[in-house]
């Protein structure tokens, strides 16, 4: 090429990179110098699912975003991930922010993508069998059955434990009455279920459908109003620390604008169509259970991404906290990153 043509080249590159960043959903980013940020997740799980359609779409490379996900077993480390700054963000239920909200510590809460708690318990047939109380009893008649079973969660203290102390206090029952076992991961709890090592487990969305399409029984399923006083409710969010807030508006913007735009595109598909988006991220997933998954969160995404005081109430209430305040909770909450 001559020195004329060579410029031309690299004008129309440089056009074609600049246009795949800016250009919506589905576009590739050609540019190499993608600001790259990781985030920390307490499980592999679809509950995440506004992080990996993000990803998938192609809107947080339209920011100039390389978001990596970094998995963790069970609520706890992921926070601390986030602590330690080894990652920038987190996106998780907020139980562990309450924590570091009596600690005094750096994490600030800046967008929420799903408004209802997405968590289900699910049993064994063999336990269903045991308490002779059926699948569509009244709830406080399949909560008052949980007595006397031996329950899987994630970590003590995680959104799972928190969950099945919760129904316990609705349905009466001593949590001294049932065993909770710290299992791991959703697939451990899965298994553990299939050895007859536990009679159920709480977990987030899709291990849930997962469990129930190899034969547990649906036991609480939060998605379809089982319980009062989970919606609205600030169940998955995205938090980074005001340190880092502070230091890098710009990427807090970028990545929380990616995420909101990633939940109004779902909002907006049929689940047929937000499956197709999610498929390769979800290859090892029954995609059946995949579009049950996506049936049952559509009705719970957040079109606004923001907290409010309910949503904050309901949570201290759902978690039995009294020494944390509603201003003291959004005192760590920031919407400022979701206006433009």
């Amino acid at each position: 090429m001559n020195t004329n043509t060579t410029n031309r080249y690299f004008t129309v590159i440089n056009k074609i990179i600049m246009w795949a960043v800016l250009l919506g959903p589905g576009s590739q980013a050609l540019a190499a110098d993608l600001v790259k940020v990781k985030m920390s997740q307490a499980v592999d799980s679809v509950a995440y699912v506004a992080i990996d359609y993000a990803r998938s779409a192609g809107f947080y490379a339209a920011e100039g975003l390389e978001v990596e996900s970094i998995i963790t077993r069970g609520g706890g480390p992921d926070t601390l991930a986030l602590l330690s700054g080894d990652v920038e963000f987190n996106t998780a239920a907020p139980s562990y922010q309450l924590n570091t909200i009596r600690q005094n510590r750096d994490v600030l809460l800046v967008h929420n993508y799903i408004k209802s708690v997405n968590q289900a318990l699910v049993l064994s047939p063999d336990a269903v069998k045991r308490v002779g109380v059926a699948a569509d009893a009244p709830i406080a008649d399949r909560l008052k059955s949980l007595k006397g079973m031996t329950l899987g969660i994630t970590q003590p203290g995680a959104m799972t434990d928190q969950h099945i102390r919760f129904l316990l206090r609705k349905g009466g029952v001593d949590v001294k009455d049932v065993k909770l076992v710290a299992i791991g991961s959703a697939q451990a709890l899965i298994t553990a279920l299939e050895t007859k090592q536990i009679d159920g487990f709480a977990i987030s969305l899709g291990p849930d459908r997962t469990a129930v399409s190899r034969g547990a029984v649906m036991w609480v399923d939060n998605l379809r109003g089982d319980v009062a006083g989970l919606s609205p409710f600030p169940m998955v969010n995205i938090y980074t620390t005001k340190r880092y807030a502070a230091a890098n508006p710009q990427i807090v913007r970028k990545l929380v604008r990616a995420t909101q735009k990633a939940v109004l595109d779902m909002h907006a598909k049929s689940p047929e169509e937000i499956a197709k988006v999610l498929q390769a991220r979800y290859s090892t997933m029954d995609p059946a259970v995949l579009l049950l998954s996506i049936r049952a969160f559509k009705p719970a995404l957040n079109l606004e991404g923001n907290v409010s005081p309910e949503m904050a109430d309901n949570l201290l209430t759902f978690e039995g906290t009294t020494d944390i305040t509603r201003a003291k909770f959004l005192s760590f909450y920031s919407d400022k990153f979701l206006k433009d």
